[in-house]
Formats: structure tokens, sequence, C-alpha cells
């Protein structure tokens, strides 16, 4: 079993090709765990990256790390997290 974080970045602004200020969901993939311990400003600067790749514009970036646990069943990953885990960590970043 291994344990990961993944990240989600929730941004509030104009997407690129796009006019609408809406709310969009960015998935910036998985990263060690560590026992809970991460770098934060490494954090932020990923998230700060993937909001420059994919916004024009953005009001409000807020991110989420997940603790999720991967389990090999027959061949077949299975990712599974507990909802209301306080290992969950987020965040808000200024725009």
């Amino acid at each position: 079993m291994e344990t990961m974080f993944r990240m989600s970045v929730f941004v509030v602004g104009v997407k690129k090709r796009c006019r609408k200020v809406d709310r969009h969901h960015l998935n910036g993939g998985y990263m060690p765990y560590n026992d809970g311990v991460f770098d934060r400003c490494e954090v932020e600067q990923k998230a700060r990256d993937m909001v420059d790749t994919n916004m024009k514009s953005a009001n409000k970036i807020h991110v989420k790390l997940t603790k999720v646990e991967f389990k090999e069943d027959n061949g077949i990953t299975i990712e599974s997290f507990l909802m209301f885990d306080e290992a969950h960590v987020a965040f808000d970043i200024a725009a």
C-alpha cells in the first residue's frame, strides 16, 4: 500500500479561450505523503504555474492536498481516501 497526496487546484477566473468568469478545477497530480510533511512553497509554485498555463485571469486560488492510498488487487490499482480525514490539507493563495 502506497500513500500519496493528490493535488487539486480550484480557481475562480477566466480560462484561456473563454470569456466568462467561472470556477475551474485543475488536477495537479500526485506527490509523496512523507507522513504529512510537504514543502508549501513548492506546492504554491506548482499551483501558480498551473494557473499561469491554463488561465487568462484568476481572482481566487484554492489548493487542496488529499491523502490517498493505492492498493494493488489482482493486477488492478485501486485509489481510496477517507472523505473527512484530518490528514487532508487546504489553503488559499493570493491571486
